[in-house]
């Protein structure tokens, strides 16, 4: 894919997100509703954001992938952001991240929800992780996972929590990957096949919108596309050649 992401990195060169001197994401939530996201993050922090969450951020940063990822916690009882909400609307491709203790974070439960009324409403992609957990659990609120959202659930309005158990429900009928069976637990390789079915996804919407603005190109962006992708390990270049006057900048 490393011919597609130089294409695709390009693209959207002037959108790129920001990164500090040691290579983490700068989130902001004041940006948030001016900026376009490729792939949001949904996570449980206790669980899993010192390890697999930064590994596969970094690697979709490395990948020139656009992603939102809020680092700020947020205390019990505390309102969810309205920006980090506009976020997930922004964002083409959402990844929720199930762990052990994820259902026991309202935050996570509410973005969940924001995630499959974007899937329906618009469109957007949703590709669940299941971390360590069972995706039977997720779906029927059953052991550890399942302690965590009764404890939780046991806290609020009958109304949120329905909420909750039918984003849940719907989720798990999702195809994503479970962590345990995926690549036989390697984390490392779970990690190089979600970057290549997100490059996947955002090379289809890619395409869609180069074909949506140039009239008559359909078949040649394909050929493109065709060719980056048969010759993925060697370094290209891609020129765009044209008479001056009809030349549209995309």
């Amino acid at each position: 894919m490393l011919p597609f992401n130089f294409f695709f990195q390009n693209y959207k060169m002037s959108r790129r997100r920001k990164v500090d001197d040691t290579g983490a994401s700068i989130s902001s939530h004041t940006s948030t509703r001016s900026n376009n996201y490729d792939v949001f993050l949904s996570f449980c922090g206790m669980d899993t954001c010192k390890t697999f969450v930064d590994h596969l951020y970094n690697a979709l940063v490395d990948a020139g992938i656009y992603v939102f990822r809020d680092d700020d916690e947020l205390c019990e009882g505390e309102k969810i952001s309205t920006n980090l909400l506009q976020a997930i609307k922004n964002s083409k491709i959402s990844i929720p991240i199930f762990s052990r203790n994820y259902a026991s974070s309202k935050w996570c439960l509410q973005e969940l929800v924001q995630m499959i009324d974007c899937m329906k409403s618009a469109g957007q992609v949703v590709l669940p992780i299941f971390y360590r957990v069972e995706p039977a659990d997720v779906q029927y609120q059953k052991g550890s996972f399942g302690k965590a959202f009764s404890h939780l659930s046991g806290k609020y309005y009958e109304g949120d929590v329905a909420k909750w158990k039918q984003a849940l429900q719907e989720v798990a009928f999702l195809k994503g990957w479970e962590s345990e069976r995926t690549a036989s637990g390697r984390e490392g390789e779970l990690v190089r096949i979600i970057i290549r079915k997100v490059l996947s996804k955002l090379k289809e919407a890619f395409q869609l919108v180069v074909t949506e603005q140039l009239v008559g190109i359909d078949n040649t962006v394909v050929d493109i596309l065709r060719l980056l992708d048969d010759n993925r390990n060697a370094t290209q270049i891609v020129g765009i050649h044209g008479m001056g006057v009809l030349v549209r900048q995309l």
